[in-house]
């Protein structure tokens, strides 16, 4: 089992650190946190990439790229939520965990204000389409788009209370309270 950081001082003081107790997964933190850097690093710049040049104001391109961020941002996500499970399993500092738990909460934030754009973007998308053969695919398009938004603002949203709430003081006192297991007969 891992060693159990005490918590120094009682979080009132000014100055005092607050540490949270490391996990069953501390053996493994390292690895989480490089392996999770990489994939983050690598999936956010693609989205990253597909929003420049912004053309904020040109329907095609609002709803063209934030279909396509939809679909690349799994990469990107897998690599936070690895890095977040590597920063929570060393323990140590709550500021990092809270500083993920906050990123979590602004994705939500972009999920949701993609929707609205894309939503506004609808009804223009299907007077451009001619030909009524191509309605079936705008129709799946918008679906999966406004489904993965969904499904990313509310997982973003998750995580972020799960990471908040793991740091919360009551957690860690109860990481740190003696086990109540039976003493072995001498």
């Amino acid at each position: 089992m891992a060693e159990r950081i005490v918590l120094k001082g009682n979080g009132r003081r000014k100055g005092a650190v607050s540490l949270l107790p490391p996990s069953d997964i501390a053996p493994f933190a390292s690895m989480l946190l490089v392996g999770g850097l990489v994939l983050a690093l690598v999936g956010w710049l693609d989205v990253a990439l597909l929003w420049y040049p912004p053309q904020l104001g040109n329907a095609n391109w609002e709803f063209g790229t934030i279909g396509q961020s939809m679909d690349a941002m799994a990469l990107g996500t897998v690599g936070l939520l690895l890095v977040a499970c590597g920063i929570r399993g060393r323990g140590g500092n709550r500021a990092w965990p809270r500083l993920f738990a906050i990123l979590f909460f602004v994705l939500t934030v972009f999920c949701v204000a993609c929707m609205g754009l894309f939503a506004l973007n609808i009804g223009q998308m299907f007077r451009l389409v001619s030909d009524p053969s191509a309605t079936p695919g705008l129709r799946r398009a918008i679906f999966k788009t406004l489904f993965n938004a969904s499904v990313y603002a509310v997982g973003y949203l998750v995580a972020g209370v799960m990471l908040w709430r793991s740091t919360s003081r009551r957690v860690a006192r109860a990481a740190e309270a003696p086990s109540e297991e039976p003493a072995a007969p001498a």
